[in-house]
């Protein structure tokens, strides 16, 4: 299988920028495009105050700040090595494992590079382990790259 549309789901932690670097590698190698996608929470300020239309477009305008601002490193590095990348902010969602397994399946994506957390025990049990999730459920032909950090 040629790999040729390659996915990465960032948080904005030390563990995306691993997975980003190393799709950014792989990219380059493959001659592959990179879709970079950033997902919010359901509710990321669930308050009564964020209850209104011009609130929610406040904290949806943030989030896109902060991403973007994120996400312009990596779009120097595609720059850079010549790479084709985009990105997309996903706001309304279902769960986290599901949305990046369906967004990869419906894009045609051959592979899912994904950052892995250190955490054990309660934290991993409290936050849930996305990568392996994303490997149980995966759409075939896709496959999965996990990035664990040093």
């Amino acid at each position: 299988m040629v790999t040729k549309r390659i996915l990465v789901p960032f948080d904005i932690s030390e563990y995306s920028l691993d997975a980003s670097s190393e799709a950014i590698e792989l990219a380059k190698l493959l001659d592959a495009n990179i879709t970079f996608i950033h997902l919010v929470e359901p509710e990321p300020y669930y308050d009564i105050v964020y209850d209104l239309p011009q609130a929610e477009r406040e904290v949806k305008d943030e989030i896109t700040t902060k991403v973007n601002g994120w996400f312009s490193q990596i779009v120097e590095k595609c720059k850079n090595n010549n790479i084709f990348c985009t990105m997309e902010i996903l706001f309304d969602r279902g769960s986290t494992i599901e949305t990046i397994v369906d967004y990869a399946k419906n894009m045609g994506v051959d592979l899912i590079v994904i950052g892995h957390s250190s955490a054990h025990g309660f934290g991993r049990w409290l936050k849930g382990d996305v990568a392996k999730g994303v490997i149980d459920h995966a759409h075939p032909p896709c496959s999965v790259l996990v990035i664990k950090r040093q």
